[in-house]
C-alpha cells in the first residue's frame, strides 16, 4: 500500500478504496475473456488440422519441387540483375506459399502484399560466375531461426539436401526435362507478377466506373505495348495485339476470320450487283439506252477464297484448312477456301519461288509457320513476305515456337498477321494473342466468338488479367534475356550432339542443319524404336514428335514430309532445351541415350549385321 492505496495485482497501478475493487474485478475479468478467446483459437488451430492433415506436407512437397527446380546455379544464361530478380521472386514465392498454408489452417485471409509492375527490379550482386563469363545467382536460403515446422525451413532443408546430393543425384530425385517445345516452365519472375492479380488486383479490366478496373485496364495495355515490343513494335501500335486462349485459336481467327470476312464482303457485292441489274433494267425498259448501258457495266471482281500453306504446319493449321477446303468443294466453291498445300524441301524449307508460282488471282492468304514445332526449321519469312506484298496477297505466320526467341520485326517481314502463345516463353498456359495489322494494308476479320465486342470485337468475352500480365512479363524477359538464351541453348545443344556423335553410330539429325533453333534436336536413332528408347528412359522427359500427336503410333507426317522413310521415321525423338536446363542435365541425357540406344541395339535382329562405328557421324551443326 501507497498513503492508503491497493497496488493492483494485474497492471501494477495504485487505486483507492473502492474504485481499487471496481478496477480489479475489471481487470480480473477481462483477463479471463483473454485466456477464453485464446483457448478456442487453439482448438480452432487443432480441429482444422485433424481435417486437413496433409495441408502442411502439400506445401512442404511445393517447396521442395520449387527449390529443386531452380539450384544454386540459377538462371546461367541471364544478366546479373534478372538473375538477382528470379531469386529474389523464388523467396517471394517460398514466404507467399508459407503464409497460404498458415492462413488456410487458421482461416485467416491472405494479408496484402505489394508486387513490382515492372518487369525487371534493381540488380543484386551475383555469387559466381558461369563457364562463359556470364552471371549467375544463388538461391536464397532460410535463416537459421527458422521453425522446424515452417515452410521455410522445409524449403531451406530439400535445398540443402539436394546440395548435398551431388549432380547426378539431384537429377535422379526429379526427372530432367527435355522437351521445351511442348511447353516450358513458368519463370517464378513472372508468378511473382501475376501473383498480386490473383488476390488483391482482381478488377475487370473492362470496369470503366472505378478505380479496381482502371488499375486491372492499365497492366493489360502494359502486357500489350511489351509484346508489341517483341514484334519491332512501337508502343502506339499495341492496338494491333489481340489476345486470344493460345495460339490455336489466333490461328483460326487468322485463318478461318479472314475467308468468313471475304465471304460477307462477297455475298454484299453481289447483292449490290444484282440491285445495280434490277435498276439498269428498269432503265432499259423505260428510256431504251442498252447499248449505252452495256458498255458502263464495271467488270466482276474475282472472288478471294484460295489459301496457300504448307505440308508440314502445325495440326490447328492444317486441320483448319482441310475444313474450309472441305466446305469448298461440297459448297461447289460457294463457301469455304481452295487450298493448296506446298512441299518442302529434304531440309523442310518452302523457297519463296513455290510460293510465287502457287499465287493466283483469287488467292487470299499465305500462312508459312515460322518455326517448325517438330525439327525445329527456321523459314525464311522476309523472302516469302516480299512475295505476298508485290502480289497483293495476306501473310500468316504461326510464331508460336519463334516468338521471343528469334528476333522478329513485322514490319520488315511484311506480316500482316502473326500467332504467338505465353507456355512456349515461360509463361502461364490459356493465353495468346494475334497480330493483326491495322496500317498500310488493313487487315479484316469475322469474329469467332460473338459477345460483348472486347478486343476491337474480334474476340468477346471478359480478359483474364493475370494471365495477361503474366504473358507481359514473360515477354518483357525473352526480349531482354533472348541473346542470353540463345548462346546457353546453342552451346549445351552442341554439347549434347558431340556426346551423341562421339560414342553412337547410325544417328541423324533431321531438318535443315543451317536453318534452325538450335533448341529443338529432332535425332534418328537407326535400329532403335522411338518408343521404346522413350519408355526406357523414365527419369528423361523427351518426346517422339508434336505433343498434339505424340499419343499417336503413326510416324511424324513432318518428317514423312521431309522424305524420310517411314522406319526412320518411327527411330526418331525430340530433345528440347531451354533457359533452365543445365550442363549436367544435357551429360547425364547423354549418358542415358547412349546407354539405352546400345542396349536396345543388342536386341535388334536388324543390327546384328551392322558394324560398330562404320555409321556416318554426321556434318557439322552450323546455328543460324
Amino acid at each position: 500500500m501507497l498513503n492508503g492505496a491497493i497496488r493492483c495485482c494485474t497492471c501494477s497501478s495504485y487505486r483507492h478504496g473502492r474504485h481499487a475493487l471496481q478496477h480489479a474485478r475489471r481487470r480480473l475479468l477481462q483477463r479471463n475473456v483473454h485466456q477464453q478467446q485464446q483457448q478456442q483459437q487453439q482448438h480452432q488451430q487443432q480441429q482444422q488440422q485433424h481435417l486437413n492433415p496433409r495441408v502442411e506436407q502439400k506445401e512442404h512437397q511445393s517447396l521442395w519441387c520449387l527449390s529443386n527446380r531452380f539450384p544454386t546455379t540459377l538462371y546461367p544464361n541471364c544478366s546479373a540483375a534478372s538473375t538477382a530478380t528470379a531469386a529474389r521472386a523464388v523467396a517471394g514465392a517460398t514466404a507467399i506459399a508459407a503464409h497460404r498454408s498458415l492462413a488456410y489452417r487458421c482461416r485467416y485471409p491472405i494479408g496484402r502484399r505489394s508486387f513490382s509492375s515492372s518487369a525487371v527490379d534493381g540488380p543484386l550482386p551475383a555469387s559466381s560466375a558461369a563457364s562463359e563469363g556470364e552471371a549467375t545467382a544463388t538461391f536464397p536460403s532460410s535463416s537459421s531461426t527458422s521453425q522446424p515446422g515452417s515452410a521455410a525451413a522445409a524449403a531451406s532443408a530439400a535445398e540443402a539436401a539436394a546440395a548435398a546430393g551431388g549432380g547426378h543425384g539431384r537429377i535422379a530425385a526429379r526427372p530432367v526435362y527435355l522437351d521445351y517445345q511442348a511447353t516450358t516452365p513458368l519463370d517464378p519472375r513472372v508468378l511473382d507478377k501475376m501473383m498480386a492479380f490473383n488476390v488483391d488486383c482482381f478488377g475487370n479490366p473492362h470496369s470503366s466506373s472505378h478505380p479496381a478496373g482502371w488499375e486491372a485496364k492499365r497492366e493489360v495495355e502494359k502486357a500489350r505495348e511489351a509484346v508489341a515490343r517483341v514484334l519491332g513494335l512501337p508502343a502506339s501500335r499495341s492496338r494491333d495485339i489481340v489476345f486470344t486462349s493460345g495460339a490455336t485459336e489466333s490461328n483460326n481467327l487468322a485463318i478461318k476470320g479472314l475467308v468468313r470476312f471475304e465471304e460477307q464482303q462477297h455475298a454484299l457485292r453481289q447483292k449490290q450487283q444484282q440491285q445495280q441489274q434490277q435498276q439498269q433494267q428498269q432503265q432499259r425498259a423505260d428510256q431504251q439506252q442498252q447499248p449505252q448501258l452495256q458498255q458502263q457495266q464495271k467488270p466482276q471482281r474475282v472472288r478471294k477464297n484460295h489459301v496457300i500453306t504448307t505440308q508440314i504446319e502445325h495440326k490447328c493449321v492444317l486441320q483448319c484448312c482441310r475444313l474450309l477446303h472441305m466446305e469448298w468443294l461440297l459448297s461447289g466453291g460457294s463457301r469455304g477456301a481452295e487450298v493448296t498445300f506446298l512441299p518442302v524441301s529434304r531440309e523442310g524449307l518452302v523457297s519463296a519461288a513455290d510460293v510465287a508460282a502457287a499465287i493466283k488471282p483469287s488467292t487470299l492468304l499465305v500462312s508459312v509457320m515460322h518455326v517448325n514445332n517438330e525439327v525445329g526449321v527456321v523459314q525464311d519469312l522476309r523472302s516469302i513476305g516480299e512475295v505476298c506484298r508485290e502480289k497483293g496477297v495476306f501473310f500468316h505466320t504461326d510464331a508460336s515456337q519463334g516468338f521471343g526467341k528469334i528476333h522478329i520485326d513485322v514490319e520488315d517481314m511484311n506480316i500482316d498477321l502473326l500467332s504467338l502463345s505465353a507456355h512456349k516463353i515461360y509463361g502461364p498456359k490459356g493465353i495468346g494473342a494475334l497480330f493483326v495489322r491495322s496500317k498500310k494494308k488493313k487487315v479484316r476479320l469475322a469474329p469467332l466468338i460473338d459477345g460483348g465486342g472486347q478486343e476491337r470485337g474480334l474476340r468477346s468475352g471478359t480478359l483474364p488479367t493475370p494471365l495477361i500480365v503474366g504473358l507481359g512479363a514473360a515477354a518483357s524477359l525473352s526480349l531482354e534475356c533472348m541473346d542470353s538464351d540463345r548462346r546457353h541453348i546453342e552451346r549445351l545443344s552442341k554439347l549434347l550432339l558431340q556426346q551423341l556423335q562421339q560414342q553412337l553410330p547410325h544417328i541423324s539429325v533431321n531438318g535443315s542443319l543451317s536453318n534452325r533453333y538450335p533448341g529443338n534436336l529432332n535425332i534418328s536413332f537407326s535400329f532403335v524404336e522411338g518408343e521404346s528408347l522413350l519408355m526406357s528412359i523414365g527419369d528423361i522427359a523427351m518426346s517422339s514428335g508434336s505433343a498434339c500427336t505424340s499419343e499417336s503410333l503413326e510416324p511424324s507426317y513432318v518428317l514423312r514430309s521431309l522424305g524420310v522413310g517411314e522406319e526412320t521415321a518411327h527411330t526418331s525423338i525430340r530433345i528440347g532445351i531451354g533457359r533452365f536446363t543445365r550442363e549436367e542435365e544435357v551429360r547425364h541425357c547423354a549418358e542415358r541415350l547412349v546407354k539405352e540406344v546400345r542396349r536396345l541395339r543388342e536386341m535388334s535382329p536388324l543390327y546384328e549385321g551392322a558394324i560398330e562405328g562404320d555409321g556416318e557421324k554426321g556434318p557439322k551443326l552450323v546455328w543460324t
